[in-house]
């Protein structure tokens, strides 16, 4: 967790909380990671633990990675594909690894 988010004092925090309080009311939640890597976190997600009494939105898990010229079939990408134009930004960052 980034500093300004651990002082509750602060207004970066108060944002940060704010925007959160908005995911429930979302058609969907991006995150950066897999199944494997994270069930416990992604299943309290979609079993409404975090958020009682609301309903929670689909959950797209993109990670890790997305390989360049990787696999069309991919979730993530298929579930992009159906989205009409311009209604969601999707941004990859990718990283190139040199050999030493």
């Amino acid at each position: 967790m980034v500093a300004p988010l651990l002082d509750r004092t602060t207004t970066d925090y108060w944002a940060f909380l704010q925007t959160c309080e908005q995911f429930p009311k979302s058609a969907g939640i991006i995150i950066d990671t897999f199944d494997s890597l994270e069930p416990k976190a992604i299943k309290a997600i979609t079993d409404g633990v975090c958020v009682p009494d609301m309903p929670m939105p689909p959950i797209y898990c993109v990670g890790p990675l997305v390989a360049a010229g990787g696999d069309a079939s991919h979730e993530c990408l298929n579930w992009l594909d159906l989205q009409p134009s311009g209604s969601v930004v999707y941004l990859c960052f990718s990283i190139s690894l040199i050999p030493s």
